[in-house]
């Protein structure tokens, strides 16, 4: 009992045991996302909650010294200002994908997990990593699962008349789907002449995109259709 009062003390021990903590369950959390090609990975982690863990430290200490300051002020900031980094690792793909969410996430959960092991609070900060691992880790299929079917494909397609773009629109609504940014440019200079059209196609997430097309392709009126 003297041994754990020790530990949430800020004393050497106390210091060495948080940060080891920190490092190990960021580490883990880190590694899992380098596996996976992600642009944080085991370094970023470690530095982020480390860091994080440090500011909790510091504001611990300069309250418990100083008797003055509040021993949450600097914690607060960390919270709000991690997320700056988190937004450089989501991206937005082509295919009006979303990429780095996770990374990003992580990221944060890292920065928040070192502010716990930072505090002293153990049994906090370990149970959230454990969490959030099985989640990052033994979760990834079924997430993959859900979102395997892309919900919003940018489509570009070129049909025989101008007035066949009503029987595009036709199709998606007799499927479910339905048609956004579209845009028509003639491709001729007859009035009723060959167009383009490119525009975003949502599905309802049950359709494959070779499946999507191969439909499309079944459309007599339309001469090409591609994902870009």
């Amino acid at each position: 009992m003297t041994l754990w009062i020790y530990l949430k003390e800020s004393g050497i021990l106390s210091l060495v045991l948080r940060l080891l903590l920190t490092s190990v369950c960021s580490g883990i959390m880190g590694y899992e996302r380098e596996k996976r090609n992600q642009a944080a990975g085991f370094r970023t982690y470690m530095i982020v909650s480390n860091a994080s863990a440090l500011v909790m430290m510091v504001n611990q200490y300069v309250f418990e010294q100083y008797g003055m300051g509040d021993p949450v002020r600097m914690g607060a900031q960390v919270i709000s200002g991690i997320g700056f980094l988190g937004a450089g690792a989501i991206l937005v793909t082509r295919n009006q994908q979303v990429r780095g969410l996770t990374t990003a996430a992580g990221l944060w959960s890292a920065a928040i997990i070192g502010m716990a092991m930072g505090a002293g609070y153990y049994a906090g900060g370990i149970a959230c990593f454990l969490v959030i691992y099985i989640s990052m880790k033994f979760l990834t299929k079924i997430d993959t699962k859900i979102a395997k079917q892309p919900r919003m494909i940018n489509m570009y397609c070129e049909l025989s008349k101008r007035a066949h773009v009503k029987d595009l629109i036709r199709y998606a609504r007799n499927k479910k789907y339905s048609i956004t940014h579209l845009q028509v440019d003639a491709l001729t200079k007859e009035p009723d002449g060959e167009v383009a059209v490119t525009f975003v196609l949502h599905t309802n997430g049950a359709v494959r995109s070779e499946q999507l097309l191969a439909e499309m392709e079944e459309i007599r009126e339309l001469s090409f259709v591609a994902q870009v």
